[in-house]
């Protein structure tokens, strides 16, 4: 029997999959494109890694005061894309007004939304994680408030075209519905054809399981019946040449649906993950993951594409030093433990003959870097937002409430499972606001504080602290003429470059006699003299605590906060030093 089940490397299907894997530059192993768990994972000969998408309509991510929804949604919606390893996901009804970008728990969101002051229904956006940001050339632009695209680079110069949106619903004005689709369609026009394409979002579309009449757009596995949003949507496709890969693959009926009548109870699949019809091989599964839950009445829509990201050149130059944690320069025990371990280090420190300047400070910073290092260790990562991921209580509710959710799934909806899963949630808003107000309080006695002792830089930390994640602006540049906008990183950096070339570098119309008028300063020669040994100690003495190290890495304090026991290395070269200053032609510097 297990020879019987032995894949046949002669048959017809296995080469016409053969053939299709190499058109589409997946290994020649995959013999379909439901993939296997093998075929999931890196392929080091060819490049492929799989990337997980996601589609979301998360309600809001607003937080209001007098709602039933917990505080920081989007640390909530973060934390589902983590459980559930999502690298991009594509978000739905988000309700944020204008354009921007907010970091939180991992996780960049941006968004595109009407006005502020403006009545807001809809809005869309993405939720990238930071290691993917990271190797992006360009930002996501905002289309309208339901349309939103970005671009990812690919392996071998290529780019996958991302789009997020969120079509009007069943009961909106047909007007609403053609301008949507008809912006819809203009953005497609402009993405290359070279380009793989990923559109999500949420359609309010029912598209049936007509296969026989949508072949090349419907997969044999569709669901329920076709709606008017429907047909908008599959003759959409067919125009594209696009798949719904919602229906591509057989699996049980609630890993299909995405959402739930409020009225019949009834599931129903109205979100979608679609692609190229010819990239179709590229897609291993598109499927609802239902313990997904930030309470709204959608369900996390997830899919695993094959694709390889391109990384971003590194920047050729020095590594950047990590800090040092110079609050223990506080503690007498520990400055004299730096102290002496500096003292036997340096006790083995000299300037070799013919050493640099340059290379004599870079061979002292090395030593005085490493053994204040070794000594001092790094600053410990303080959480600096009230909402605390790692809050036990907190993640014992979160469990609470995703098990009652899954109760109300998986058994027929009744009075004591619904009961249950609003408690859980009530339990879940009461713990997150309490965490914020106390969090919040005792922000206010630590800034107090720090004002009372005039510790001027305990309280700017903090400051900054209070604010949590930074709402920040995606605006793009436009060109010289205005006709263009850059979001390429690149682009707009040349920009900026051109900007303040035309700015700054003016010719001067000065005359050389009205110059020469000009009173000048004498010279003081004594600058040029070599610091003594005095002069130093007061230069070190004076440096204030708390200011940013150099390219060295070394802090102030780790100069300034030593004994005299130790300054045997401040003074030894003093002279020597101002001696190769001269050697090396830096007279008057």
């Amino acid at each position: 029997m297990r020879n019987s089940m032995k894949l046949h490397t002669g048959s017809v299907v296995f080469r016409v999959n053969k053939d299709r894997a190499v058109r589409s530059g997946l290994p020649s192993t995959v013999p379909s494109m439901l993939g296997s768990k093998q075929q999931q994972q890196k392929d080091d000969t060819s490049g492929i890694t799989t990337m997980t998408f996601g589609q979301w309509n998360v309600g809001t991510l607003l937080d209001r005061e007098g709602t039933g929804r917990p505080e920081r949604r989007t640390a909530l919606v973060a934390m589902e894309l983590e459980k559930y390893k999502i690298d991009i996901a594509a978000l739905s009804e988000t309700r944020f007004s204008e354009s921007g970008r907010l970091d939180d728990m991992g996780y960049t969101f941006f968004w595109s939304g009407k006005p502020d002051g403006v009545r807001r229904e809809a809005g869309v956006g993405f939720a990238i994680r930071k290691e993917i940001l990271a190797k992006l050339t360009e930002m996501p632009k905002a289309v309208n408030d339901r349309i939103m695209t970005m671009t990812v680079p690919l392996m071998k110069k290529g780019n996958a075209t991302l789009i997020s949106v969120y079509a009007p619903t069943m009961t909106s004005p047909d007007e609403t519905k053609e301008n949507f689709y008809n912006q819809l369609r203009r953005t497609l026009r402009d993405t290359p054809r070279t380009d793989k394409l990923i559109l999500m979002g949420d359609f309010n579309a029912r598209v049936g399981r007509d296969y026989e009449k949508w072949q090349s757009v419907l997969g044999r596995h569709g669901i329920g019946k076709c709606n008017t949003n429907g047909e908008l949507l599959l003759a959409l496709c067919s125009e594209f040449e696009l798949l719904l890969t919602n229906t591509v693959f057989k699996q049980r009926e609630e890993h299909k649906t995405t959402w739930m009548h409020p009225r019949s109870k009834h599931w129903h699949l109205i979100d979608y993950i679609i692609t190229r019809q010819r990239d179709r091989i590229d897609v291993h599964s598109t499927r609802t993951m239902r313990g997904a839950n930030c309470l709204t009445d959608h369900q996390l829509l997830r899919s695993k594409i094959a694709f390889a990201l391109r990384s971003k050149r590194r920047k050729q130059g020095a590594t950047k030093l990590a800090k040092l944690n110079t609050d223990r320069l506080h503690v007498n025990t520990q400055r004299l433990k730096l102290e002496q371990d500096m003292e036997k280090a340096l006790a083995t420190w000299g300037v070799q003959e013919g050493m640099t300047v340059d290379q004599t400070w870079a061979s002292l910073s090395k030593v005085v870097y490493e053994t204040a290092s070794n000594t001092l260790g790094k600053p410990e990562r303080k959480h600096q937002d009230w909402f605390d991921p790692e809050d036990s209580e907190l993640l014992i509710l979160m469990k609470k409430r995703n098990e009652t959710h899954q109760h109300v799934l998986q058994t027929r909806s009744t009075r004591s499972t619904t009961t249950a899963y609003k408690e859980a949630c009530r339990h879940l808003q009461r713990y997150t606001r309490k965490m914020k107000t106390t969090w919040w309080e005792k922000k206010a006695e630590d800034l107090q504080r720090s004002a009372d002792n005039n510790d001027m830089k305990s309280f700017y930390t903090g400051l900054k602290e209070v604010w949590g994640p930074q709402t920040r602006s995606t605006v793009h540049l436009k060109s010289l003429d205005g006709n263009t906008t850059f979001s390429d990183n690149k682009r707009v950096l040349e920009r900026w470059s051109q900007h303040f070339e035309t700015l700054l570098n003016q010719p001067g119309d000065i005359e050389p006699a009205a110059r020469d008028r000009i009173n000048q300063r004498p010279v003081v020669t004594a600058l040029d003299d070599i610091p003594t040994r005095k002069e130093l100690n007061l230069a070190i003495a004076s440096l204030g605590d708390g200011k940013a190290p150099g390219v060295d890495g070394i802090p102030s304090e780790i100069w300034s906060r030593r004994s005299h026991t130790n300054q045997q290395f401040t003074n030894a070269d003093t002279t020597s030093m101002g001696r190769r200053l001269r050697t090396s032609g830096l007279e008057g510097c």
